[in-house]
């Protein structure tokens, strides 16, 4: 009969997982007291929606991600003369699971806690985390929605997201798992997200002069919000002023779009909202409200992006309806009213940007630190050699070359890196040489600022690209920095996660990737380099000229600027002692 081990059941939806208490006893473990573990197929099969019994490797790379590589145990019934476990242990651990598994895999608790992290909240993280008793993540509340800048939360005054509406983010996406829709890190009120369907655009139904908000089904919506994305996004459009924006502009104006729907339900009580709510009278009000809620806990920056999302929503509804009428003038002033919130935010975004300065970041590298950083990471794959476990080492040559890209490189735009293909964005250019070709349409967002650009790195840096490369074993068409597929690139917020933890295992502050490219500016405008050097770092990192000027990106410069005067006026005042 199997010796009992020490175990507990939880439910995490219709899911039921064990949790045992195992005794690591490896000899490069330092654990003396048996702590708790979970089976590596159960969490991978409940965050990854899989149904079948075993593992495709999508947790054991998400624990990569988190950091917590190499931390779980693969036991099978060798593992009894190894001394890991007693033939009465494995047998009862394979019981829990399956009595046919000649293999399975334990990992310790403190690490299913740190790849949940990573993974960003879903239903079934969050389901996971409480059936745990563990603590919601801080990071998960943390991000800044304004974080992922090039999406855009620099402000760039070049990227479209002026009074007309063109360009709107927000740091949405998911963690590392490598599925669109489950994994998607939302606020509380963005849990409306109806699919897509390419059917034809059609007109938006009104009834002019209705007193009642009007509710409509869900599949109008996604009608609607098929017909927004093409009427964005189309090359030429005869009901469209100004000129197409970007695929991820479009995609970043509907994220924005159903955040405000999903706000509508909770707060309104539209069950069903649809893009004939803009054009109802009371939607200036509406959106008014919207703001100021919004602004309790978010930068007008964020306002301002979401509010430009909410601009080219009622223009589109305007245009179709003028399109449905075309004898009859339909008015603009719902249009007329959120265009002015949006111009009141964009304003009030300027003026909290100017006393940016006077609050420095609380975790803030400056550009030495950030080399630090990046020699701590290359020090410790130099000492751990061929002699660390594959995952670790993977850990360690991924960070290696993430440090070496961010702090080697003039920063690019965050969405660059994050979706470095090879073969796409990523060219090999042999003998270990490597290029960043941005050259097609719509490759980046500022594509139609800067135009198309192909950057050869630095022998330096293509090293240590061409090291995970060939590390990770990767082909064409995925991603250097992949999610649990491949295939897929890791969300913004999961890459500023990502960022932020890898810059706090080697420097001890969490530094998001926009904070990079703002100490590197801040480094260039301290030290002795030329308005050409300045001009040129502006280009490579796509950013005008105005907003490497912005106290956002000079954290120094009041004190550079009035240091003249400083001195003077201490000089003169020094001799009357």
């Amino acid at each position: 009969m199997a010796e009992p081990i020490p175990s507990r059941t939880i439910t995490v939806g219709r899911r039921t997982l064990h949790v045992v208490t195992y005794t690591d006893r490896r000899p490069s473990s330092q654990q003396t007291q048996p702590t708790e573990w979970m089976f590596q197929a159960e969490v991978e099969r409940l965050l990854f929606s899989q149904e079948e019994i075993g593992q495709t490797g999508a947790l054991y790379r998400l624990l990569n991600r988190a950091g917590a590589g190499g931390r779980s145990i693969a036991l099978r019934r060798s593992s009894v003369s190894q001394g890991l476990l007693s033939d009465a242990e494995f047998d009862a651990l394979r019981a829990l699971v399956h009595t046919g598994f000649r293999l399975f895999t334990l990992v310790p608790l403190d690490a299913v806690q740190a790849a949940v992290a990573v993974f960003g909240p879903t239903e079934a993280s969050e389901g996971l985390l409480t059936a745990l008793g563990l603590p919601r993540p801080a990071e998960w509340d943390a991000v800044d929605e304004d974080e992922s800048e090039d999406e855009d939360g620099s402000g760039d005054p070049n990227d479209g997201s002026g009074s007309g509406g063109s360009g709107s983010s927000g740091s949405g996406g998911n963690g590392s798992g490598g599925n669109d829709s489950t994994s998607s890190s939302r606020n509380e009120d963005d849990s409306y997200p109806p699919t897509e369907e390419e059917s034809d655009p059609p007109d938006v139904g009104y009834v002019p002069g209705a007193g009642q908000l009007t509710l409509e089904t869900t599949e109008l919506l996604q009608t609607q919000l098929s017909a927004f994305v093409r009427w964005r996004v189309s090359t030429v459009n005869r009901h469209r002023k100004g000129k197409a924006v970007v695929a991820c502009t479009a995609a970043e104006d509907r994220r924005s779009i159903l955040h405000f729907f999903a706000w509508l339900r909770r707060v309104k009580g539209v069950t069903s909202p649809t893009f004939n709510l803009f054009a109802h009278q009371q939607m200036g009000a509406v959106v008014q409200s919207f703001a100021e809620e919004k602004a309790l806990a978010c930068k007008y920056s964020r306002i301002a992006k979401l509010l430009a999302a909410l601009v080219s929503a009622s223009r589109f509804t305007h245009a179709m309806l003028q399109a449905k009428t075309p004898g009859v003038a339909v008015s603009t002033a719902f249009v007329d009213q959120i265009v002015a919130l949006h111009t009141q935010a964009l304003s009030e975004a300027r003026e909290q940007r100017k006393f940016d300065a006077a609050h420095p970041p609380k975790a803030w590298l400056d550009w030495e630190a950030c080399q630090r950083a990046r020699l701590r990471a290359e020090k410790a794959i130099a000492a751990r050699g061929d002699d660390a476990p594959a995952p670790e080492r993977l850990s360690l040559v991924r960070d290696c070359c993430l440090l070496k890209v961010l702090t080697a490189l003039p920063p690019d735009r965050v969405g660059v890196y994050r979706t470095l293909k090879l073969g796409g964005s990523l060219k090999a250019r042999g003998n270990g040489a490597y290029q960043i070709d941005l050259s097609e349409r719509g490759a980046h967002k500022t594509s139609a600022i800067f135009g198309p650009s192909r950057t050869t790195v630095t022998p330096a840096v293509a090293e240590r690209i061409h090291a995970l490369v060939t590390f990770d074993a990767l082909q064409e068409g995925e991603f250097l920095f992949h999610a649990a597929t491949r295939t897929t690139p890791l969300e913004k917020s999961a890459w500023t996660r990502y960022v932020q933890a890898v810059f706090k295992r080697y420097a001890g502050v969490a530094f998001s990737p926009k904070d990079c490219r703002a100490s590197f500016v801040t480094f260039l405008k301290d030290g002795e380099h030329g308005d050409e050097t300045l001009r040129a770092a502006a280009v490579a990192m796509r950013h005008s000229s105005a907003m490497a000027d912005s106290a956002a990106y000079d954290k120094h410069g009041s004190d550079r600027i009035v240091a003249a005067a400083v001195t003077v006026a201490d000089a003169f005042a020094s001799r009357f002692v």
